[in-house]
């Protein structure tokens, strides 16, 4: 259930925002590198969950400038 939480449904999730990203720009992540960049970027600066989530509710206290909501 731990490798469901943590790895399946991040991933759905960062693969969800990249595909809304692809079509505001469908040659951005043509090269490897600027997939890549684009990943980590995400992961690092980008709160990506349901409302009802409990990191959610967190990064919304914390302030945390880049939400987006599923």
């Amino acid at each position: 259930m731990d490798l469901l939480k943590k790895v399946v449904s991040a991933a759905v999730r960062m693969s969800l925002k990249l595909h809304q990203d692809h079509f505001m720009c469908p040659d951005e992540y043509d090269d490897h590198a600027a997939l890549y960049d684009a990943i980590t970027y995400n992961d690092k600066h980008l709160v990506i969950s349901h409302e009802g989530d409990p990191a959610w509710r967190s990064a919304v206290l914390a302030g945390t400038p880049a939400l987006l909501a599923l």
